[in-house]
């Protein structure tokens, strides 16, 4: 019995190495994961995934980014960025 429970301890450690690895290797963008394999900038980002940061407010992990601090703010694996955008209406 302890010999399976050992096999099973080293199967979950295992598996949480994996999911660690995962998240670490990725950024979240409104609640959707993006490769993340080097640090680069939050406007480079929006480059990629092709946003114009014009009528928006950006959080990176819960904190309000200015936007003219886009440009020099870096993104890591592992970063929380959320994008509100401002509509028009009445």
């Amino acid at each position: 019995m302890r010999e399976f429970a050992g096999e099973k301890n080293i199967l979950i450690k295992q598996e949480l190495k994996r999911i660690e690895t995962t998240i670490m290797n990725t950024i979240t963008v409104n609640g959707k994961e993006y490769p993340q394999s080097e640090s680069r900038s939050l406007m480079a980002v929006f480059n990629e995934l092709e946003i114009t940061p014009k009528q928006m407010a950006v959080e990176l992990n819960g904190e309000i980014i200015p936007r003219d601090a886009l440009e020099n703010t870096p993104i890591n694996a592992g970063d929380t960025i959320e994008i509100i955008q401002f509509v028009g209406g009445g």
